[in-house]
């Protein structure tokens, strides 16, 4: 595999996806991503999702926008991140508006 060909920046979420194929000595945890237009039409089902699938953990809630971290430029902290979230409803789903409302 040829790194330079196999991989290129994109927003955190998906670099983050690249990267864990990519690597060989490291390790990337799992992670879930949920784009805007897929949580405002089937919020529920998200949330049903990301609770089942890390129903015993605490979780980060993060931005992941094409606008931050790119190969020219670093917007690091520009968008909210929410960290020790349980994963239930009550704390999950609040946590993700909230982190869409620092988009702006």
């Amino acid at each position: 595999m040829n790194f330079q060909s196999d991989f290129a920046f994109a927003s955190k979420g998906k670099t983050l996806a690249q990267l864990s194929r990519l690597l060989r000595l490291g390790k990337i945890t799992p992670f879930e991503i949920i784009p805007v237009s897929k949580w405002e039409i089937e919020r529920d089902a998200e949330i049903r999702k990301v609770i089942s699938r890390f129903s015993s953990v605490r979780l980060a809630v993060r931005s992941s926008s094409t606008d931050e971290d790119t190969i020219h430029n670093s917007n690091a902290g520009a968008f909210l991140s929410m960290i020790d979230v349980k994963s239930t409803t009550e704390e999950f789903a609040p946590a993700v508006d909230a982190v869409i409302a620092s988009y702006g």
